[in-house]
């Protein structure tokens, strides 16, 4: 290797000149054996495939989770609200079951003591009597006996009674719809007779009222048999 500075020849390991002592530079031809060219490649690199974030997983079945558990508490209390609001519809329907959408009670106009005629009473069961026509002042009948004086006028009346009445305009039937208590029994009976509750006379599960018209004493009373069968009467006193 010569040196660039004052042309004198060195060794090629040598760094500096041996003659002048200057720094010896690296041949051109040694550069390019010594540097390796690094290949440049144009090609696009493949990119990866892209996994989809757990953590993104997570976050969309939460969501989803709270979306139907909102949705079933929205829906549990609309069925709550439902409920009261039919409740209130049904109170005031049932406010008018007995006044407006029931048909007449015909046991009740055929059994007006000293009115009803023995027509009225065979028209009644013409018409299928109690098994069709069960309701009274609003107890449910099984059983009903007329009495009738000479002149073909109703003079006593006797009722066996199971249970309160109801009627259903969805089917047009009367059903039963509650127990019977004696206290309801007299405050009926009291309202038919026209006495008070001081009247009455109350022996046990017997009661009996009178109330005198005309010269007339009318009987109203009611029993109540071991087997809580419930019997009322309403007529004249002999």
């Amino acid at each position: 290797m010569f040196c660039i500075s004052c042309g004198a020849k060195n060794t090629v390991e040598a760094k500096f000149c041996s003659n002048c002592g200057k720094e010896i530079a690296p041949s051109p031809a040694s550069t390019s054996e010594n540097v390796k060219a690094e290949p440049v490649s144009n090609a696009k690199q493949p990119e990866q495939a892209k996994t989809p974030d757990s953590s993104n997983q997570a976050f969309s079945l939460a969501a989803t989770l709270e979306g139907l558990s909102s949705l079933i508490v929205g829906l549990f209390f609309l069925a709550i609200a439902g409920y009261f609001f039919w409740g209130f519809l049904t109170s005031i329907f049932d406010g008018k079951t007995e006044k407006e959408l029931s048909p007449p009670a015909m046991l009740e106009k055929v059994t007006v003591i000293g009115q009803t005629k023995r027509s009225d009473y065979q028209h009644f069961i013409d018409e299928g009597g109690v098994p069709k026509n069960p309701a009274w002042h609003g107890f449910y009948v099984e059983e009903v006996q007329f009495n009738f004086d000479r002149n073909e006028i109703l003079m006593g009346v006797s009722l066996k009674i199971s249970s309160l009445v109801r009627w259903l305009d969805g089917i047009k039937s009367w059903h039963r719809s509650g127990e019977v208590t004696p206290k309801e029994i007299r405050q009926r009976l009291s309202e038919l007779c026209g006495v008070v509750e001081t009247n009455w006379k109350i022996d046990e599960m017997v009661g009996m009222a009178r109330r005198e018209r005309h010269g007339d004493v009318l009987l109203c009373a009611y029993r109540v048999n071991r087997s809580n069968e419930i019997v009322v009467f309403m007529g004249w006193e002999p």
